[in-house]
């Protein structure tokens, strides 16, 4: 790791380094402890000026491939750190007061930023934060120790729930198979069906088409949805010589996304739900023109 660049604010900072990935939480975490604990020990900031032989005899770190002058300015803090730099700086670090991390993130390849705030500007955010905390709390009916069980505890419930109303939903769906399937068109001996159902994820189009297929002894079908700005669409067949992953990719382009998968299933997503239509038009088109040529 090295820095790569800086800048240090009354009251807020960011520091720039080489790194390869994130840095973890808990990282970020040790960081904040270690730095707080130097903020805590009030060590002397030492600045001295001397000669850039001497500096760098003593091992101070100059970065960025700067040009100094013969006589430069180094400050150190104990066995911690040692800089040439220019800039203001305390005489204590325990004028700091709190180190408070914000957040971390990248600026360029290998390269990533940690940005944090310090003294009262810290201490206000962590007031903040737990006023957060607390307001959750309360909405939740527990205390802040407890927040993450009781979330947890909740989103299970959620999922439950969901996992319930979408195999009812499956059972509707059953229900109607029949008249699903009579609706389709029929080319040649194969049978061909678009069919939208809104609010579908991948898991609920896919175990609509297998059922479809165990129904149809020769079917293309097309199954699309719309969950939120979100398209999904399916392609599935169970006829020799119909390669449903390519039918997909050139279906795909129609709803703003790309997709893939085996000659008798593929799946894709999009971004344009509105151009379902247009994209079981294009299915219809392919389908029909490789039928022909079976």
């Amino acid at each position: 790791m090295q820095q790569q660049g800086s800048w240090v604010g009354v009251d807020r900072l960011r520091f720039d380094f080489t790194h390869l990935s994130d840095v973890k939480d808990r990282e970020l975490d040790r960081i904040e402890e270690i730095v707080n604990g130097y903020v805590i020990a009030d060590l002397a900031v030492d600045k001295k000026e001397m000669s850039l032989q001497e500096a760098r005899v003593q091992g101070a770190l100059a970065f960025f491939a700067e040009k100094y002058e013969d006589k430069v300015r180094i400050v150190s803090i104990a066995d911690i750190s040692k800089e040439f730099c220019g800039g203001i700086h305390l005489d204590r670090t325990g004028f700091i007061g709190l180190f408070k991390i914000l957040h971390e993130s990248s600026v360029a390849s290998g390269v990533r930023r940690i940005e944090a705030l310090t003294g009262a500007a810290a201490y206000r955010q962590m007031k903040e934060d737990q006023a957060v905390l607390e307001s959750v709390a309360l909405t939740l009916k527990t205390t802040k120790d407890k927040i993450a069980a009781e979330l947890e505890k909740r989103l299970k419930a959620v999922k439950d729930l969901e996992k319930q109303l979408g195999s009812q939903r499956l059972a509707g769906i059953a229900q109607g198979l029949d008249q699903l399937i009579a609706a389709g068109e029929s080319h040649k001996d194969i049978k061909f069906i678009c069919y939208r159902i809104d609010n579908a994820d991948m898991d609920m189009l896919r175990k609509t088409a297998d059922m479809i297929k165990q129904k149809v002894p020769k079917v293309l079908l097309a199954l699309g949805s719309q969950v939120e700005s979100k398209a999904n669409l399916v392609i599935c067949t169970n006829v020799a010589g119909f390669d449903a992953g390519a039918m997909i990719k050139e279906a795909a382009g129609e709803i703003g996304g790309s997709g893939g998968g085996r000659k008798d299933f593929a799946q894709a997503g999009g971004t344009k739900p509105d151009k379902l239509e247009a994209a079981f038009e294009k299915i219809k088109s392919i389908f029909k023109t490789a039928a022909d040529k079976a």
